[in-house]
């Protein structure tokens, strides 16, 4: 059987930095504070406390952070594709060229998964 992380489009990244990831909901908009485990091309793996109740998959939320050696934050429409307890998983939506090259100019000098 082939492994799961064999048929990814794109490669993972083991990273480690905050992040923030805001939602509009009909109760209001809210704002989650957590941390990027993982980073690819196309999107990443956030743990958010779980006490905050999470995200839900098929939300758009506007991811907003920084990588080390960037002047500029990034924030990012994406996808909650996945949620499994506190690990959520997003796909970015939209990304402009400029950013996407940000991340894979950061991923360069990152662990692959």
């Amino acid at each position: 059987m082939q492994n799961f992380a064999n048929r990814r489009r794109y490669t993972r990244y083991h990273t480690d930095f905050p992040l923030s990831a805001n939602v509009r909901r009909p109760s209001g908009n809210i704002r989650v504070e957590g941390r990027c485990r993982e980073l690819a091309e196309a999107g990443l793996c956030v743990i958010f406390p779980e006490e905050l109740g999470g995200l839900i998959a098929g939300e758009i939320v506007v991811l907003d952070f920084s990588l080390r050696g960037l002047e500029h934050r990034l924030c990012i429409k994406a996808l909650v594709r996945y949620r499994s307890g506190s690990r959520h998983g997003f796909e970015f939506v939209g990304v402009v060229r400029g950013c996407r090259e940000s991340i894979l100019t950061f991923c360069r000098n990152l662990q692959p998964q």
